[in-house]
């Protein structure tokens, strides 16, 4: 007989981006990350759907969070990217480190049973 752990349902917290992420704002996503409770890994998706512009600030607050996020032994994602960001994000090979996903949906469902 043996025994396999179960995946743990873990919350998700979703960040809604604005329009833009630049370096006017873009210090704010990573106030919110950072300020997701760490207790239980920290599960964060970050929402761009109405995100149209973003700069070398607003990637680097991207993967600054994703960096705290992963320091904290947590899962992070992004979804909804518009076929430009999807574009910028390919010819810096950011989708080679950062994860994305179609929907919110999709993210949160996937990160709440990542152990």
């Amino acid at each position: 007989m043996s025994a396999y752990p179960l995946p743990s349902v873990t919350p998700v917290t979703v960040v809604h981006a604005g329009a833009q992420l630049t370096m006017e704002n873009a210090h704010e996503l990573l106030r919110l990350v950072q300020a997701v409770p760490t207790g239980l890994s920290p599960r964060v998706v970050v929402n761009l759907e109405q995100t149209r512009a973003m700069d070398s600030t607003g990637v680097g607050a991207l993967v600054s969070s994703m960096r705290y996020v992963r320091q904290q032994h947590g899962g992070f994602a992004l979804t909804n990217l518009s076929p430009e960001l999807q574009r910028m994000f390919h010819l810096m090979n950011l989708d080679d480190v950062l994860v994305v996903y179609d929907t919110v949906e999709a993210a949160t469902e996937r990160l709440s049973i990542q152990p």
